[in-house]
């Protein structure tokens, strides 16, 4: 049988379900299902592996970056999806699937990062200097005071 795209996908996630933890796996799943999503409206999901190209490499990058198909993905996001295409075409030709990995060449488009403004002095004393008046307003002084303490971030 020859492995096509979406055959190959499938089983390299489920060699991942064995070797990596249950939140990485769920991670792998969802970029899979995106790449496989992509690869569906080009109509490569059944074409064979050793078949796919780098011009479908790029046409999956385009899709990918298309609010048409995906209105809700970032361009950070997207280029987690490029990495992860790059990663387990890498991993193809390393199992031997394919002779070489027509994705190595890919670029990844860099995203500006969105520098995060620290609190000013007054601020953090006019957060703290507000008295508790009931025990929700204690629990979220105590709260403000671990984060300033320990200098948590607030996606943490």
């Amino acid at each position: 049988m020859t492995n096509t795209l979406r055959s190959a996908i499938e089983a390299c996630l489920d060699d991942y379900s064995i070797s990596v933890g249950e939140r990485t796996w769920q991670y792998y799943t969802y970029l899979s299902r995106r790449l496989l999503m992509a690869a569906t409206v080009l109509k490569i999901d059944t074409v064979p592996l050793n078949a796919i190209s780098y011009e479908d490499g790029k046409r999956l990058v385009h899709v990918l970056s298309d609010k048409r198909y995906f209105p809700r993905m970032s361009q950070p996001t997207v280029a987690k999806n490029i990495k992860f295409l790059k990663c387990i075409f890498a991993r193809f030709t390393a199992k031997g699937l394919i002779p070489n990995n027509p994705m190595e060449d890919l670029t990844i488009k860099k995203t500006k990062s969105i520098p995060i403004q620290p609190f000013q002095p007054g601020d953090v004393l006019a957060i703290l200097s507000k008295e508790p008046a009931t025990p929700i307003d204690f629990r979220d002084l105590a709260i403000w005071h671990t984060a300033l303490d320990t200098g948590l971030r607030c996606f943490e």
